[in-house]
């Protein structure tokens, strides 16, 4: 079965729903891998739902490894981002 573009966005915006029911009070950070110069579909959804997104250049799409650098800055974020605050939960999603 092929998805229409519809269908597609159904669908991730099903698993969003879930995922922000079970962390609902929660602040949510997404890394995301974008797919070439524009922002992705994904990210086009997870916006609607007021998540942060934090993307990255094409060139590190479907990379199996990262550079040193690009992981040291990624756990950086990471660790910026889980210790603002402690009003709620913090949860990074790495796409």
């Amino acid at each position: 079965d092929v998805w229409t573009e519809e269908d597609y966005k159904v669908h991730k915006r099903g698993i969003v729903s879930q995922f922000q029911d079970h962390f609902h009070e929660s602040s949510i950070l997404v890394f995301n891998f974008r797919e070439g110069e524009e922002q992705s579909k994904l990210a086009n959804i997870l916006s609607e739902y007021d998540m942060t997104i934090m993307d990255y250049p094409r060139q590190y799409e479907g990379c199996p490894l990262l550079t040193m650098e690009m992981i040291h800055h990624f756990l950086r974020s990471c660790e910026s981002w889980l210790s603002l605050g402690h009003q709620f939960c913090r949860v990074a999603v790495a796409h």
